[in-house]
């Protein structure tokens, strides 16, 4: 996966008095505790699912909002362990002028928010229907101006690639949005039904998550870069009125 995901969360974020008053310390991401991201996703992450980055916490940037968001770098990580919280981290702060207005609002109380960015490598699906992070590389820590861990997140996916889609990445998701609608479908018009089989149900329970989540994902590449399927495109219209069916959203007016 090389998608980059960001999750913000607010701890006690504390800058050290000791030396030369330029260490932030705090929780980058708490273990084990589920958060609903939005309709289609919640999340958690498991201990350890950081170790790697634990092993080489210097080569995690620090920065003030994320970079892709045109955020600025304003230090590294010094440090990175798992405790009884979370991911606990220590972050030296350059004197730039960002890193210097940064930790005068730090101290101030006026920034106190983090925010991961992070890419997902291995992840189950717990049976309440949690998605679980076991491994992730963490590829940054922000400071942002507001943010809470979960549903409140400030930015729920940042694309690795900001340079927009080509005709072929859109003619693919366009397809794949088709495809998978054709799959929701399906397993709508199952379960909608008479299903006896207790395994065929769960699976077609499966499909309905995962797809309809896909498919708003998908989508939402395509909005961002100007390339969403219009209401009346044949080939996508069936899944993307599933897919808001699942999410209680009110139907597309369909154009003839």
């Amino acid at each position: 996966m090389n998608q980059l995901i960001t999750r913000a969360f607010s701890p006690e974020l504390e800058v050290r008095s000791a030396g030369d008053g330029r260490t932030v310390t705090g929780v980058a991401v708490p273990y084990g505790r589920p958060q609903r991201i939005d309709s289609t996703l919640t999340e958690q992450f498991r201990r350890g699912a950081f170790n790697a980055a634990i092993r080489a916490a210097h080569r995690v940037p620090f920065t003030r909002e994320h970079l892709s968001m045109g955020g600025a770098l304003i230090g590294r990580l010094t440090a990175l362990r798992d405790d009884e919280a979370g991911l606990y981290f220590e972050a030296r702060v350059s004197p730039t002028v960002a890193g210097d207005e940064t930790l005068a609002l730090l101290r101030d109380g006026a920034l106190e928010s983090v925010s991961i960015g992070f890419r997902a490598r291995q992840n189950r699906r717990l049976a309440d229907g949690t998605i679980e992070r076991v491994t992730a590389d963490l590829r940054e820590l922000a400071v942002v101006l507001e943010g809470a861990y979960g549903e409140h997140a400030l930015v729920s996916s940042v694309r690795a690639a900001d340079t927009g889609l080509s005709d072929a990445d859109t003619a693919f998701l366009r397809a794949m949005i088709a495809h998978h609608g054709s799959a929701l479908d399906m397993a709508r018009d199952y379960l909608a039904g008479s299903p006896s089989s207790p395994q065929v149900m769960a699976l077609a329970d499966r499909i309905v998550t995962g797809q309809a989540a896909e498919v708003e994902m998908m989508r939402g590449w395509l909005a961002d870069t100007g390339g969403a399927p219009a209401p009346d495109d044949a080939m996508g219209m069936r899944s993307v009125q599933a897919a808001r069916i699942l999410r209680g959203l009110p139907l597309l007016p369909l154009v003839s």
